[in-house]
């Protein structure tokens, strides 16, 4: 199970239950997909020990916890597509090959950015294709910029 099933599994058993996310996924159509889940923290790993006490002490006591980047990002894209997002229940490894399609990089390219096989990125690609169901990868990449899934650098 990954982190984005366990916090839907978390919130669904037992919704009082305060759940931070640790990632080092920053992309933020991701943000806004963990924070439209239910996430009560956000932070990347390359937080200091510090900065992690003081999110647990802080969603202890208030409730939530986000840095600055998180305030940053739901500020320019909740309410456009946070409940869209929410639904299509991407992975944070489908947001990174979702990503590089846009850029219009082929299956090889992508593997080697990633450091995985190519057939790992068909199935990535699959897996995009199949949960959004689109016909074909213009057409995924079409549904992710109007969903705000991924935006241009």
């Amino acid at each position: 199970m990954n982190g984005i099933d366990l916090l839907k599994k978390i919130k669904e058993l037992h919704s009082q239950v305060k759940v931070i996310i640790l990632t080092q996924f920053d992309e933020p159509a991701l943000i806004v997909h963990l924070v439209a889940l239910g996430a009560d923290g956000f932070l990347l790993k390359e937080s200091s020990p510090d900065e992690l006490e003081k999110a647990i002490v802080t969603v202890i006591q208030d409730g939530q916890y986000f840095t600055e980047l998180v305030h940053e990002t739901l500020a320019l894209n909740v309410g456009k597509n946070g409940e869209r997002l929410a639904q299509l229940d991407i992975s944070p490894r489908e947001f990174q090959v979702a990503n590089l399609l846009k850029d219009e990089l082929g299956t090889n390219e992508i593997a080697e950015k990633l450091g995985l096989a190519p057939s790992t990125i068909s199935s990535y690609r699959k897996s995009l294709l199949d949960k959004t169901k689109s016909k074909n990868v213009t057409e995924l990449v079409k549904l992710l910029f109007t969903t705000g899934l991924v935006t241009t650098n």
